[in-house]
């Protein structure tokens, strides 16, 4: 998965969930030094803008 943390600063990230999760569903990840701690689902209005505008150029 590609995230973008505040900044704009991209990353792939792996990781596993517990449950199937929604297509399409923007999630928020918490990162520890060894990868993915939790996760939760947000909407589209509570990603930092710049992050939102480098989600926008993922699918061109």
């Amino acid at each position: 998965m590609e995230g973008f943390d505040k900044e704009g600063g991209a990353k792939t990230l792996t990781f596993r969930a517990n449950k199937e999760l929604r297509k399409e569903a923007y999630l928020r990840l918490y990162v520890k030094e060894k990868g993915v701690s939790s996760y939760q689902e947000v909407q589209a209005n509570e990603i930092p803008e710049i992050a939102k505008m480098k989600l926008a150029t993922l699918g061109k």
